[in-house]
């Protein structure tokens, strides 16, 4: 299989980019970013301008394709901005990705996404899961993961202070309260590309408890 990808410098972009380039399955990755250009073993690291993503020249097909992207409000400056890195490019590379004839289509969403939300945050997920669910994949995978577990390149202060309360809460959160304990981002890495490569047919979206139930059943 043929496999491309976008938003790798992240934490679970990071870690996906990871488990492909060691995966026999995958033949090939195409790591689409802002700087790094050039090949590392199976993986070819093209550089682009998210501006004019649709026309990356591509000169194969892929069979799945892995979208990572994603930002805050804070480090993005502004609502629009967030906006155009959550809901635009993504959708941008899924329109790339179709005219690769990608089969399987996988996306990392968030907890809460809904369109019809009061939460500009949880709205534009929704509106992008959404329009992705529109575009036509043999295969969608939608991951709502809620507060990520990993080290992360840059430092996040709010989410430091979110991952110290929930692990400090985590043993009394039962029921309907266990979906917002904190998750590793490599759960979601696994079930992620683990899943999308069996290249289900029609949608299929993983809430945070059942992203860590699928990674807990198939490592």
């Amino acid at each position: 299989m043929k496999a491309l990808i976008v938003g790798a410098s992240g934490l679970v972009g990071s870690e996906t980019l990871k488990l492909l380039s060691n995966d026999d399955d995958i033949t090939k990755v195409v790591s689409l970013g802002r700087s790094k250009e050039g090949q590392e073993g199976k993986v070819q690291h093209l550089k682009v301008d998210f501006e004019s993503l649709a026309e990356t020249p591509l000169e194969e097909d892929f069979d799945l394709a892995f979208c990572c992207l994603g930002t805050t409000i804070k480090k993005a400056g502004s609502q629009e901005n967030f906006k155009k890195v959550d809901l635009d490019y993504v959708l941008t590379f899924a329109d790339l990705a179709k005219s690769k004839n990608v089969k399987t289509f996988a996306v990392v969403s968030a907890m809460g996404a809904d369109i019809n939300s009061s939460f500009f945050y949880n709205k534009v997920k929704g509106e992008m899961e959404q329009k992705i669910a529109e575009k036509g994949f043999y295969g969608t995978v939608i991951l709502r993961p809620s507060l990520l577990l990993g080290k992360r390149k840059e430092f996040r202060f709010g989410e430091k202070i979110g991952e110290l309360l929930l692990t400090i809460f985590r043993p009394i959160m039962i029921g309907s309260w266990r979906s917002y304990t904190a998750i590793k981002a490599t759960d979601v890495t696994y079930t992620m590309v683990s899943s999308s490569k069996k290249q289900p047919k029609g949608i299929r979206i993983f809430k945070s408890a059942q992203i860590r139930a699928y990674a807990k059943n198939q490592l």
